[in-house]
């Protein structure tokens, strides 16, 4: 019976460890493809030092007064230089109820698709001319992509576009990117 038992033993470590190795073997494989599938960028993780922290895109007018929630189109930035995405905030006013957080991709031109990077919310605080004010959790979501792409159009995809703000000229959703500049090889 020991004996018997002694061998399931062994026969259940051996299949977890042959999993495990399938399981690496996939994510190495699905790594491998996403860096090689596209020229345009690359999910490479690097050390990311603050320094030299810019904004590659920001289409927020700055007057709260003129932003309103409800079904915003996709915000779009063209870049002419590699740069490496360190952060994404989009804001979700959502008539100050905030929302809770959900996802944030971008997709090149050529349609290849980065991320679906699930969101962090944080209080925003608005100050309006009307009087109103407040902190508003999960105002802004925020996502840290680490992600190098290089020269051309991205367009920010946001799962909520329902509550996602906008101008009251214009139905793009207020969105701000952050980056590294990237040295030319």
């Amino acid at each position: 019976l020991l004996v018997l038992f002694t061998m399931v033993l062994f026969l259940c470590a051996a299949a977890v460890l042959v999993a495990n190795r399938l399981a690496q073997n996939a994510v190495d494989n699905l790594a491998r493809s996403i860096s090689t599938s596209s020229p345009r960028a690359t999910i490479t993780p690097r050390a990311t030092s603050l320094a030299g922290l810019q904004s590659i895109f920001d289409n927020n007018p700055g007057k709260p007064d003129e932003l309103k929630t409800g079904s915003s189109a996709p915000a779009t930035f063209t870049i002419n230089e590699a740069w490496q995405v360190t952060e994404i905030q989009n804001t979700h006013w959502n008539d100050r109820a905030g929302a809770a957080p959900g996802a944030i991709e971008l997709q090149a031109e050529d349609g290849a698709l980065y991320g679906l990077w699930p969101a962090a919310g944080v209080v925003g605080h608005f100050e309006k001319t009307d009087g109103g004010s407040g902190d508003v959790p999960n105002a802004v979501w925020v996502v840290k992509p680490n992600l190098v792409i290089q020269p051309g159009t991205y367009t920010i995809v946001d799962s909520d576009p329902d509550t996602w703000w906008h101008s009251s000229t214009s139905d793009t959703g207020i969105s701000r990117v952050m980056g590294l500049r990237q040295e030319k090889p």
